[in-house]
């Protein structure tokens, strides 16, 4: 119709459907030809005359013009030229139809330029290029103008252009060319079917015929057998050009011989020889690889050579797969309207209950596979299936798929919904499918047939390692939108072989049969019915597209939920461990699905997941959870936790180390249960998985049930789809170990039906139980919304962090929840919560978090957002944030330590924590911070992953809270931050990698501490107790009012610190509480949890769950065990907490702990203070002491029951039992708290049953340790030794049981030490001859505690076992000389000389007397790898700053070293003139060891104070003789060197440097090949003394020998320290000595050298190498850096002037990457780890200034004099002739009492007489014992 009457009719359409008679007119337009005879009975069968008027309108506009004309003379012979009048009246909107005309000018000008050009001598047909035009105009529903307006616009663009004219009618057009390959086209487009958007911007629709893209590179390509012989010529050109080939010839040949497109594909290599016998073989076997180029390029896909595509493409027979016992990995349907879909796996399942009519807009599936070849060819086949589903979707106004290539029912060779794929020529069948629709569906529903008919869709089947053929899934969309369809039927008409078996109808209308996707013809009879309701249902489906309306949720389906789930409360209040089983899902959920409906997932904080989809990883669950919802995960499979697979056969270790993971990680396991696709274990059918994976599938859900408490399970049974077959067979095992504690949840009865139907059939339940616990019918929108209403999840906003550059960035929410052992603060943390836009929610939440932190809850972020209306700031804020911003600032570190500590010392209750806090909230806008939540392996890589997020060139370094953590495990991680501070300085220069603020709990807090270290005690000063009752005032006029508000008498820790921690407050307060706690077992937990919190030095919460058996009434006793009895309402669930009186309430702090999978809600007393007055008052009112409490309480049923909350119960009983507190002195106690008390006040019995009960139910080695150190305090040796071996035996690789087990050897000693001392009874040789005994028994053990020490990679280096032989030896050796026979000097001379026993220890036998004599020997070997330790390797820093004990205590070494001496030293410097030979040589050496010269450290301490001089002369004398002897040994030789290099130092000149050089050349000679023994002395001096100094000597060493010596001293540094050699890096190695500017001995300065004289000590870190007196004493020397900044490469100049290169590394990674490579300049540090770099710089940084005071500096400097700073040692002789002076006084003032001639004094003196014996033995026996 022409545009103008277009314009007339629709813009009368209401007056026309009004007016027209249809009923008069429909015949007659069917007379005149205004309609067809099918346009007919289409208009006849709409119901009423008004959907006739407008069917016949839509199809009058998509007339031909003329028929107007015919409609208008019809209206003025009907008597109705009144409408007429009406439409010629229209006023013509003609600016509208010049824009129009314009647009359709400009679109076809806009096709012609991307599909013709102007070619001199080519010609194409105009009416193709017409058609051609035509079809793209159906595509955007446009009206083609006439044909002399478009060869118009193509004369006006293509002006050479000319007519070729036939029977008078254009036939040709000359120089004009249709682009058909890459090569015409002058700007490629690159798009295919799928991206065909039309120009207002909507989905793809179908492409008409013509305008089909076949690939990349072919633009309306005709297909090869299809084309003409010129055309095949012009389509051969380009090709043959490339390949360089004879073209003239091969064209020539093809035109002469009329080879077309059909004959060209159908040669085979003969009909090449024939054509061409000239050509040789490369050229013909090109043309022929040409072909099948073209035919790929066609096809879209590879294709063999010379295969055939002229015979119809049929369905390909494909290979049978192997039936075997696994089931199918599940696929996912391309989301409906979108083209995002590449690929389906071959064989993969898609399942769908979408296979009927439901929501009209949910698209039905139906699935296609096989058919009749002899009757169709495949594009024909889905041509005919496309369009009779079209037609029915569209006809019941439904969205649907179409799938080919998709099994749709199960077969013998294929499972429905399988992927199987078909061959398929792309272009083909989509123009097939284009040109069918034209041809079935009516003119005038062309356009709506082409908009509802989305483009073919092919996806690729993936086959992995397949060479087949390409496979493809065809997939067609159907969206019969309603401004699209209206109200129309569309009715299809049959064509060609498409249609022959509908029926003998003209025309046919198709629908969906009842409850299936198949399409069916309706019978006359249901065509009428049909066109009665259509009207309903396109208003339907307008209804559902406008409006979608939530529909209501069903409210008895939510009260069942929450009588299951809540015991009928809106919210949760109780502790429940919930556990999903998930089936696979429906193929037809898509993310936007999962994003819509299941957070719920994420929100109810499951402890574990049983997924039972193997895909569900890549497009299921698993991969919503994870990667939509970026929540991490611990991945498992049934495999697991089978005990008796593959993986964990003869693994037991680490079989029970992942349960152990999985009782106490945060992170939720995710347990795929039958297969698991990335792993690639495929789902098994039933049988398979019964005999292979169920045993799996039971342990893992055994284990849960064991670890989660009775009756606090609640298993939800999610159906997502009917692939449930597994599912089923796991239920079965789940409702019998939870047992009533369980539901299903379906959206639908179709998918529930017979999964409940097989339950009650398999006896796995009853109807009535199920009908209870099955919520059928809630949609999962509803489901998501009801549970995320019930548990309320804390919503997290976005987490905003500092970058370096001051900018802010975004911690994705993913890598937050991997950061799972810390919290990160946000820069705007709470700033940017809605509840703040909202005042009365803002008030409400103020006062909540108020309450609950002035109750005793922890401090949030949300009180310090409140700033100084909620949290005081302490006094000692500043001075705390001071120290912290200095250590971020990286002052005061030391030299190579990158880690900065601040710790903040407390006792319990007095703030510490929100002090430490409140830190971290100051420094948030300026610092990363974040406070740890558990101490784990992975804590070190996630500070270490939040220091670089988003900024890893020049990060900050992150502030990290601590709180109360353990301390072995700080120091873990302290070293492993080392670690990768030194990785991180590598690339790029840092001062500081992080700081740690240790928040530590301490009873007693120190007595001293350092300058990185503050204290908080229980008092507030005047400014902050003014503060709370200013604040107290607030709250009590805010309760006064009506607005209401809390009680402040009921804020707890609010009152004890506005109170100053006042004792009578804190008494009053719990009896007025306690009191109202009435009921019997209300009493009981008071108690029980009073007792834990007291004496838990961490105050950490008890799960509240572990209390079940003592206040749940649902239990009863069992035969060996607690079970739940049921019969209350079983839809209903009450728990205990949720009723305890509110006295109790006030007293209890409910929190949570992380543990298995998730959060564990936990109870503790409210505040630590009052832990402790409620059991002080409890134990008077109910006349129990705390021993009988805590037998009471490890006697209750408590402990009769196994899971993880009593698990955690029960640590919490071994953490009191074991754990020590720490002295103010750092000192730890004897025994735990709870111990103490109850041994001093109810006595040793009691103690030791508390500590054995505890065994008794735990099995814990430690517990055992600890009872055996309280049996050696009562010495009860026979059960010490019994409860050492029983932890020895559960723990035979634990150093510290094995000390345990020798102290009780060592303590037996001590106590017959001791009793001889205090009796001053004479020792027998029965008595020594025992003592000798227990004495190698004990070294037996202290020896086992050596070796596993060395063995293990702790921080903490476990020195006990040296110290503990050393001690025993020397109990012993005190015990053998109070023998009376027996002199000490007679003692002495049998144990140095070989040869000499005394009459009075004739009495032992040889062995033990050799024995006695290798003890020489045995402490010389301990003692050197104990000063090895102290004079090699640093002290951790960590240790200093966390104020523990260290490992290596230095005046204990001492003390040590005197009584040894005592032993086995010598007591004067004059050599016995009969000692000859190596004899003498001996004498010296142990003179030489009494005197201070065991190692270079003792030398040097020795020198710094009185009388530290005359002692190395004498040393030197006696060593001299020793060197030149011919039993000269590796110590002779250290020991001269050291002392002479010391002496050197303080007084210039005493040996020469050649005498240096000369020794330490024989030293290294002599120890260098060494196996046995390693002397780290040898490797540093002579690398020291032979170094060149850029003089020519006569005698320097060669190069080659001080590199060979530095590459040996590295490997002996870690053979003497391997805990170096493996990470974390622990403790490194002392630097003594530097290369001085001075020559010889000038040239060698001691770091003590560097002090400042006038300040008397040196600058901390790397400020040392730029003072003044520094520059002034060391050279600086130069090299090159490489290694990245590890490593300096010196070249040094041999006498012959050649040049060597020797390599060092750096004292730490140079990070500044400007300098590598580079000269740079650096002073050399000669450590005992090898030489060092120090202070590298690019420039040679010197003082002219100091120059002349260089040499004065360096020979006026002498060591620091003072007093001895070391404690003066008491050895057995000094006890033993003390104790005899203070005997013999007690006799005078006895013998003069008797006398009867007392003194006044006597009486007192005799008093502090004998308390001084005691103190002295006492003293003495500590020293021995600690």
């Amino acid at each position: 119709m022409e545009p103008r009457n277009r314009q007339r009719i629709d813009g009368n359409q209401h007056f026309l459907i009004e007016n027209l008679d249809i009923f008069t007119l429909v015949n007659k337009f069917l007379e005149k030809g205004i309609v067809n005879r099918d346009d007919y009975d289409r208009i006849q069968a709409e119901t009423t005359d008004r959907s006739k008027t407008e069917t016949f309108l839509r199809i009058f506009v998509k007339k031909p013009p003329k028929t107007y004309d015919k409609f208008c003379s019809l209206l003025e012979e009907t008597d109705m030229g009144h409408i007429k009048q009406k439409l010629d009246e229209y006023p013509i909107d003609e600016a509208a139809l010049q824009r129009q005309q314009q647009n359709v000018d400009e679109k076809i000008r806009e096709y012609l330029r991307k599909n013709y050009k102007e070619k001199e001598g080519e010609l194409v047909s105009f009416p193709e290029l017409v058609d051609n035009l035509q079809d793209d105009f159906e595509l955007k529903s446009e009206a083609l103008p006439c044909r002399d307006q478009i060869i118009r616009i193509i004369e006006n663009n293509f002006r050479s252009v000319k007519r070729k004219i036939k029977k008078k009618k254009i036939h040709k057009l000359v120089n004009l060319k249709r682009l058909i390959s890459a090569d015409d086209v002058e700007e490629e487009i690159v798009e295919d079917t799928r991206s065909a958007y039309s120009d207002d911007g909507n989905p793809p629709k179908m492409l008409p015929p013509g305008n089909q893209k076949r690939t990349v590179k072919t633009l309306n390509r005709k297909l090869i057998k299809d084309t003409t012989k010129e055309e095949l010529i012009d389509l051969l050109k380009p090709k043959l050009l490339q390949h360089s080939m004879e073209k003239n010839t091969i064209i020539k040949t093809l035109d002469a011989e009329k080879v077309s497109g059909m004959v060209f594909e159908h040669l085979d290599p003969n009909d090449v020889k024939e054509l061409f016998p000239t050509l040789t073989f490369g050229d013909r076997k090109l043309i022929l690889l040409i072909r099948d180029e073209l035919l790929a390029e066609e096809n879209g896909g590879t294709r063999k050579q010379s295969e055939s595509t002229s015979l119809p493409l049929q369905h390909q027979e494909y290979e049978e797969i192997e039936k075997d016992s696994k089931l199918h990995f599940r696929e996912t349907f391309r989301k409906f309207h979108s083209t995002d879909k590449k690929t389906y796996r071959k064989n993969a399942v898609v399942s769908t209950t979408n296979t009927r009519i439901s929501n009209l807009l949910t698209p039905i599936h139906k699935f296609l596979f096989l058919f009749d070849k002899s009757k169709y060819s495949a594009s024909e086949w889905v041509a005919e299936e496309t369009i009779k589903f079209a037609a029915a979707c569209m006809n019941e106004r439904t969205n649907g798929t179409i799938h080919f290539g998709i099994c749709g029912e199960k077969t013998e060779k294929y499972e429905e919904g399988e992927i199987i794929g078909i061959n398929v020529d792309k272009g083909d069948c989509t123009e097939t499918l284009s040109r069918m629709i034209k041809q079935t569906f009516f003119e005038d529903q062309h356009e709506v047939a082409f908009k509802c008919i989305h483009p073919v869709q092919f996806i690729d089947v993936y086959e992995q390692d397949s060479r087949n053929q390409a496979l493809h899934i065809i997939e067609v969309d159907v969206e019969p939108a309603s401004e699209q369809i209206e109200d129309d039927a569309f009715y299809v008409k049959a064509a060609g072989r498409i249609g022959r078996n509908w029926g003998k109808s003209s025309m046919y209308l198709f629908k969906f049969e009842n409850d299936t996707s198949n399409s069916i013809c309706l019978s006359e009879k249901d065509v009428r019915q049909f066109m009665k309701n259509k009207s309903n249902l396109s208003e339907q489906r307008r209804r559902i597209e406008r409006a979608p309306v939530e529909t209501k949720m069903k409210e008895d389906l939510r009260t069942k939920f929450l009588n299951l789930f809540t015991g009928g409360e809106e919210t949760l209040s109780h502790d429940l461990y919930p556990i999903l089983f998930l089936s696979a899902i429906d193929s037809s959920m898509t993310e936007d699905y999962f994003d819509e409906k299941f957070r719920f997932l994420v929100d109810i904080d499951a402890n574990a997941i049983f997924d039972f989809d193997a895909s569900s990883d890549r497009n299921g669950m698993f991969h919503f959870f994870e990667n939509k919802q970026k929540q991490v995960v611990k991945v498992f499979t049934t495999e697991n936790f089978d005990r008796n697979s593959e993986e964990n056969s003869n693994k037991k270790e680490r079989y029970n180390s992942m349960l152990d993971d999985l009782r106490f990680s945060s992170v939720k396991p995710w347990i795929f249960c039958n297969g698991y696709e990335s792993m690639n274990k495929v789902p098994m059918k039933t049988l398979d998985w019964k005999q292979k994976r169920s045993e799996g599938f039971k342990d893992a859900l055994r284990f849960f049930q064991d670890e989660i408490p009775v009756g606090r399970a609640f298993v939800i049974f999610l159906l997502f789809s009917k692939q449930y077959e597994i599912l089923l067979e796991a239920a079965d095992e789940v409702l019998v170990k939870f047992k009533d504690q369980w539901i299903i949840i379906a959206p639908n009865e179709e998918i529930s039906h017979s999964f409940m139907d097989e339950l009650v059939k398999r006896k796995m339940t009853d109807e009535k139980i199920l009908s209870n616990r099955a919520i059928i019918g809630m949609p999962w929108q509803h489901v998501n919304k009801m549970i995320i209403d019930v548990v309320m999840p804390l919503k997290t906003n976005q987490c905003e962090i500092i970058t370096s550059s001051g900018a802010f960035c975004i911690l994705r929410e993913k890598t937050k929840n991997e950061l799972c052992d810390i919290s990160v603060l946000s820069s705007k943390e709470c700033d940017d919560s809605a509840i703040l836009s909202d005042p009365d929610k803002r008030e409400k939440l103020r006062r909540n978090v108020e309450e609950n932190f002035f109750i005793g809850k922890e401090v949030t972020w949300w009180n310090l957002w409140f700033q100084q209306d909620h949290v005081l700031q302490r006094s000692q804020h500043k001075k705390l944030m001071k120290m912290v911003r200095h250590a971020l600032d990286g002052n005061g570190m030391e030299e190579d330590s990158k880690v900065g500590v601040v710790n903040l010392f407390h006792q319990p209750g007095s703030g510490g924590t929100t002090s430490a806090k409140q830190v971290l909230w100051d420094l948030k806008t300026e610092y990363r911070c974040c406070y740890i939540k558990q101490l784990s392996e992975d804590t070190c890589d996630q500070i270490t992953a939040l220091r670089i997020f988003e900024d890893p060139e020049t990060p900050k370094p992150p502030l990290v809270l601590i709180d109360n953590g353990d301390e072995e495990k700080i120091q873990n991680l302290y070293s492993r931050l080392e670690d990768k501070a030194l990785i991180a300085s590598r690339s790029n220069p840092l001062k500081v990698f992080c700081v740690l603020l240790l928040c530590t709990r301490r009873v007693n807090l120190p007595k001293q501490i350092n300058n990185r270290s503050i204290s908080l005690k229980h008092e507030l000063d005047e400014k902050e107790l003014d503060w709370f009752h200013r604040k107290n005032k607030a709250l009590e006029t805010h309760f006064g009012n009506s607005t209401g508000g809390c009680d402040p008498r009921l804020l707890i820790s609010f009152n004890i610190l506005k109170e100053n921690f006042n004792k009578d407050y804190i008494k009053n307060a719990v009896k007025e509480f306690v009191d109202g706690v009435e009921s019997s077992n209300e009493q009981r937990l008071l108690k029980y949890l009073s007792l834990l919190n007291m004496y838990d030095p961490d105050f950490k919460p008890v799960p509240m769950s572990a209390f079940d058996p003592l206040m749940q009434n649902m239990y009863r006793k069992g035969k060996n065990k607690l079970v739940l009895t049921f019969g209350l309402i079983p839809s209903k669930r009450q728990c205990w907490e949720n009723n305890i009186s509110s006295s109790l309430q006030i007293l209890l702090n409910r929190t949570s702990r992380a543990g298995m999978g998730g959060q564990l809600r936990a109870l503790s007393i409210i505040n630590s203070l009052f832990a402790r007055e409620i059991l002080s008052y409890l134990k008077k009112k109910l006349e129990q002491s705390t021993g009988e409490i805590m037998l009471e309480l490890l006697n209750s049923d408590l402990f009769q029951v196994n899971n993880q909350s009593q698990s955690l119960l029960l640590g919490k009983v071994k953490e009191i039992m074991k754990k020590r507190e720490v002295q103010d002195s750092g000192k730890k106690d004897k025994f735990s708290r709870i111990v103490t008390d109850v041994l001093e006040i109810e006595g040793a019995d009691k103690a030791s049953s508390i500590l054995i009960k505890t065994f008794e139910i735990s099995d814990d080695p430690m517990v055992a340790q600890q009872l055996a150190r309280l049996y050696i305090h009562f010495q009860n040796w026979d059960k010490a030794i019994y409860y050492a071996k029983k932890a020895t035996e559960l723990k035979p690789k634990n150093s510290y049981v094995w000390d345990t087990f020798a102290q009780v050897y060592k303590s037996q000693l001590l106590e017959k030490y001791k009793e001889c001392l205090e009796t001053e009874d004479a020792m027998q040789n029965e008595t020594i001859d025992e003592c000798i005994q227990i004495c190698f028994e004990g070294m037996q053990k202290f020896r086992k505690e050596q070796e596993l020490t060395s063995l293990e990679r702790t921080e903490c280096p476990n020195d006990a076992a040296y110290f503990g032989e050393l001690k025993i030896i020397i109990v012993l050796l005190d015990l053998i000389v109070l023998l009376p026979s027996l002199s000490t000097e007679q003692f002495h001379k049998f144990l140095v000389d070989p040869h000499y026993t005394p009459v009075g220890l004739e009495f032992l036998d040889v062995d033990r007397r050799q024995k006695l004599k290798d003890l020489h020997s045995s402490t010389e070997q301990i003692m050197r790898t104990l000063e090895d330790k102290k004079t090699q390797v640093k002290e951790d820093f960590i240790s200093d700053i966390i104020q523990s004990k260290q490992s290596l205590n230095l005046n204990e070494l001492a003390k040590i070293k005197e009584n040894l001496d005592q032993y086995f030293g010598e007591d004067t410097d004059i050599i016995p003139e009969t000692l000859k030979g190596e004899d003498k040589i001996l004498f010296i050496r142990r003179r030489v060891k009494k005197q201070g010269g065991r190692t270079l450290t003792s030398i040097l301490d020795t020198a710094k104070y009185e009388g530290g001089s005359e002692k190395l002369q004498g040393m030197l004398i006696l060593l001299e003789q020793a060197v030149k002897s011919e039993f000269c040994s590796a110590f002779d030789l250290m020991t001269i060197i050291g002392v002479s290099l010391v002496l050197n130092i303080q007084v210039k000149k005493q040996c020469s440097y050649q005498n240096f050089k000369d020794w330490s050349r024989t030293l290294y000679n002599l120890t260098s090949k060494s196996k046995d023994q390693v002397f780290l002395e040898s490797f540093l001096y002579f690398v020291m003394f032979h170094w060149p100094m850029g003089l020519p000597q006569s005698d320097a060493c060669p190069t080659s020998d001080i590199v060979d010596a530095i590459k040996k001293w590295k490997i002996a540094f870690r053979n003497k320290h391997p805990r170096q050699d493996g990470r974390p890096v622990q403790r490194k190695d002392k630097t003594y000595f530097f290369l001085g500017k001075g020559t010889e001995m000038d040239s060698i300065v001691h770091y003590d050298q560097l002090l400042d004289e006038k300040k008397g000590r040196g600058v901390i870190g790397d400020g040392v190498w730029r003072q003044p007196y520094v520059l002034s004493k060391l050279k600086r020397l130069t090299g090159i850096l490489i290694a990245e900044g590890l490593e300096i490469e010196i070249q040094i100049e041999t006498k012959g002037g050649n040049k060597t290169v020797v390599t060092i590394p750096t004292s730490m990674p140079i990070g500044q990457k400007f300098l590598w490579q580079k000269r740079v300049y650096f002073v050399l540090g000669f450590g005992w780890g090898g030489p060092r770099a120090y202070d590298i710089s690019q420039e040679d940084i010197t003082n002219e200034n100091l120059k002349n005071e260089v040499q004065n500096l360096g020979t006026n400097l002498r060591f620091q004099r003072g007093h001895s700073e070391m404690e003066k040692v008491k050895t057995h002789d000094d006890l033993k002739r003390t104790l005899g002076k203070i005997d013999r006084e007690i006799e005078d003032i006895k013998a003069r009492k008797k006398s009867g001639r007392p003194h006044k004094e006597d009486k007192k003196r005799l008093e502090q007489h004998v308390v001084m014996r005691e103190k002295l033995i006492q003293e003495r026996d500590q020293f021995l014992r600690d």
